[in-house]
């Protein structure tokens, strides 16, 4: 064989890291976190079982998608595992094919065992995603004779408790509704030792996050870590698998791995908080009167097309009745809200209208990501007015990585990020408790690529030379030295910590003891250095504001 073919011509085990590296690449596939086994390239290397396999088939998934390629090998190592993808990649596929094979590993349920409750949970924030993942589940688990059931709001607590008595392998269930289950002892976990969170950060931004943690607490093993990780690796039998699959990677998300998850690997597939390529975008600025004009044209040229339709606000979710006359083309149009956005999977939705647009980018990426779905292309069109400002910044970056066009007369898109500007007015606080290891990694992850951005200084007071210096170099080597002062504490000053954050939004925080901008020397002539000193000697406030902060840094 030629050695420098590509890797779709040779043989698993003529494949070199190159070709690997090349394999990756090829799909967008990225991983964090150590011992990582190589993707499976198709269905016949994934290493499941011969029943899976025909599962799989009947199913009807032909070729594994990127999700599935990296996170399957995983899976069938009993990893734990946060797998970041877009929206209608496969995520469902990828978490139950490794759960159903380490359930059929175990012994078969019975009249003793059955009442222990299930071997595996998966959770999801919403009961249309819970039962969308539950007839995914079922099509799967049907071949192996696993049972699975759903606890979700809406139906008979007593009629979803039989099912759970009659025994099963499998619950598929939303927080609140499984931990109103446990408290009741309708159920419980007694040797669940596998569970799933599909959504994460849907889960945790509606609020859900004690709850999933309460569930996590149920369970009988354990999330200690182990003291290294040949250890833990060796033993992993004594300890739960997790998996977390979510569209985006928000910091909450990340704080509930680093205490739930052991040795985990994070698979990337794009770029976590992006749309399907599949999809086409078309973003408008209307004026709030006009929007119903302009929806109603966009309507009126679907034809026999399917369209969701986004609001804000709405009396009452979608009915399963209206949902199932959606789903079976009785309807052609659905208005839905959020909450619908991450729990309906409706094959050939060709258009998402965005009447309103959400207050973050994360909701939006899943809003349109019921459209451009399995293989399919699709559009989205939003309505933008003056009142979603907030958003404008990480919506221009958003189409302009994916080479987008976006309105020329879309006002504000120099504003930093709401979730960057967080970022940064969280770093005060770190610095504030003299946490400097967080405060030095928290800077890390603020981008500095944006046109406005803020930098953080913090300089403890009155220090030797050599270690101010030390502080300075951390801070001005990471940003543009032509937009910070030089800040330097003369000896004898107050005592206590400051941070000056100086960009085109401009602020300063002194903390602990009195503050003087007397004992400042700015060798800077930069008309922002400048404006900063006179502001400085007029007034010592706790927040001095200089230009377009948010309101919330002046709290």
């Amino acid at each position: 064989m030629r050695v420098d073919c590509h890797w779709s011509d040779k043989k698993l085990e003529d494949m070199t890291e190159r070709d690997w590296r090349i394999f990756k690449e090829d799909h967008d596939i990225s991983y964090k976190g150590s011992r990582i086994p190589h993707p499976m390239r198709n269905w016949g290397e994934s290493k499941l079982t011969r029943e899976l396999l025909k599962a799989v088939k009947r199913a009807g998934y032909k070729k594994p998608s990127p999700i599935q390629m990296a996170s399957i090998p995983l899976g069938l190592q009993q990893r734990d595992v946060i797998g970041v993808a877009q929206t209608g990649s496969g995520k469902t596929a990828a978490f139950v094919l490794p759960m159903l094979s380490y359930i059929t590993r175990l012994p078969p349920l019975s009249e003793e065992n059955g009442e222990d409750g299930p071997y595996a949970v998966v959770l999801a924030p919403t009961r249309e995603l819970a039962q969308q993942i539950e007839h995914q589940t079922v099509k799967l688990a049907h071949y192996l004779g696993i049972k699975v059931v759903s606890i979700v709001g809406g139906q008979s607590i007593e009629e979803q408790s039989f099912r759970i008595r009659q025994g099963c392998e499998v619950v598929i269930a939303t927080p609140g509704r499984l931990l109103d289950f446990l408290k009741r002892r309708y159920c419980v976990l007694n040797q669940c030792n596998y569970v799933v969170l599909d959504e994460a950060d849907r889960m945790i931004d509606m609020g859900f996050e004690p709850q999933v943690v309460d569930v996590l607490d149920a369970m009988p093993s354990s999330n200690m870590k182990p003291k290294n990780e040949d250890e833990e690796l060796d033993e992993k039998k004594i300890y739960r698998t997790t998996y977390m699959f979510s569209a985006t990677m928000p910091l909450a998300v990340e704080r509930l791995a680093g205490k739930y998850l052991r040795n985990h690997v994070v698979v990337n597939i794009g770029t976590a908080g992006k749309a399907t390529d599949l999809t086409t975008q078309h973003v408008f600025m209307v004026k709030e009167p006009e929007k119903m004009y302009k929806l109603q044209k966009l309507l009126d040229r679907l034809g026999n097309k399917t369209a969701i339709v986004f609001i804000n606000t709405k009396e009452q979710e979608p009915s399963e009745i209206s949902l199932e006359g959606f789903r079976s083309k009785r309807y052609n149009v659905l208005v839905a809200t959020d909450v619908a956005s991450r729990g309906i999977d409706i094959p050939g939705v060709a258009h998402v209208i965005n009447y309103d647009m959400p207050n973050n980018i994360e909701a939006h990426t899943h809003r349109i990501g019921r459209t451009g779905r399995a293989g399919k292309t699709g559009v989205a069109t939003t309505f933008l007015t003056m009142q979603d400002t907030e958003v404008f910044y990480d919506l221009k970056q958003m189409l302009t990585q994916r080479n987008s066009p976006f309105p020329q007369n879309l006002p504000g898109t120099r504003l930093r990020s709401l979730s960057q500007e967080r970022l940064r007015v969280k770093s005060l606080y770190m610095v504030s408790a003299e946490r400097w290891s967080h405060w030095l990694g928290m800077m890390e992850l603020v981008d500095t690529e944006e046109d406005s951005y803020i930098v953080a200084v913090a300089l403890p007071l009155g220090l030797p030379a050599t270690e101010l210096y030390t502080y300075c170099a951390l801070s001005f080597d990471v940003y543009d030295n032509n937009n910070i002062p030089s800040v330097i504490p003369q000896r004898g000053a107050s005592t206590g910590i400051f941070i000056l954050a100086v960009g085109r939004a401009s602020y300063l925080v002194p903390i602990g003891g009195a503050f003087k901008a007397s004992s400042l020397a700015f060798l800077s002539t930069s008309p922002i250095a400048l404006k900063l000193k006179a502001s400085l000697q007029r007034n010592n406030s706790i927040c001095t504001s200089f230009s377009g902060l948010p309101s919330y840094v002046n709290r």
